[in-house]
């Protein structure tokens, strides 16, 4: 049965003071990393394929134009490593990604705690005539798939993985734990790995309340 867990309230917290209190991360003050694309060819869902350049540098405070959706994967220390792994997902009103502050400062104290963190780095902006976080959610999906398919290669227990999103990104971390099925047509070997999370952790979510209640597109 699939189930969505939307608790915790101690570990938001926790995360919340760890980013007031965490200053900025560059990539080189990771522990290891690993860049991955999540698809082999046009990602499903897109119209537009453009080689147009993301904008922000390698460590910029936001970026945006992401065509190539990827992964980075900042591995827990060999001594401190739980075995549990986070999807985390930047937030930026799916208009570009906060990567520093909440995606390479989470991956920093994650680690910390000898959890392993993946970046997910969605497609922004948002794609027109679609849904708000359709195309994204397709992304994370993938990626949690992806993620459960290198187990074993990056010492991640499978069944201890989570996802984490901050603003928009606790949006599509919303989607993608209540979506009731996959939202694209598997495409090789790596979608029959499961992309549902095991646990969801949600920063100041965007866009999950619709007139005064829980948006619908949200299945609790």
């Amino acid at each position: 049965m699939r189930k969505s867990i939307f608790r915790g309230m101690g570990a938001i917290a926790a995360v919340c003071i760890a980013l007031v209190f965490a200053g900025p991360v560059s990539s080189a003050e990771s522990n290891e990393e690993t860049k991955f694309p999540i698809w082999s060819d046009i990602p499903p869902g897109e119209t537009l394929f453009p080689e147009k350049p993301e904008t922000g540098g390698k460590n910029a405070t936001f970026i945006s134009n992401i065509w190539k959706p990827s992964i980075e994967v900042i591995r827990a220390p060999e001594d401190k490593n739980t075995g549990a792994a986070v999807l985390v997902c930047p937030g930026g009103g799916y208009g570009g990604l906060a990567y520093n502050h909440e995606g390479l400062s989470v991956a920093k104290w994650l680690n910390s705690l000898g959890v392993t963190a993946v970046i997910l780095k969605y497609r922004v902006p948002a794609r027109p005539k679609t849904l708000r976080g359709e195309v994204p959610l397709k992304d994370a999906q993938r990626a949690l798939s992806l993620v459960r398919s290198k187990a074993d290669e990056w010492k991640i227990d499978p069944r201890r993985l989570g996802i984490l999103g901050f603003s928009a990104g606790g949006h599509l971390s919303a989607l993608t734990s209540t979506a009731p099925e996959r939202s694209y047509e598997p495409t090789d070997e790596v979608d029959k790995f499961s992309c549902v999370p095991d646990f969801t952790i949600l920063i100041y979510p965007a866009y999950c309340v619709e007139n005064n209640a829980l948006s619908p597109r949200l299945a609790v």
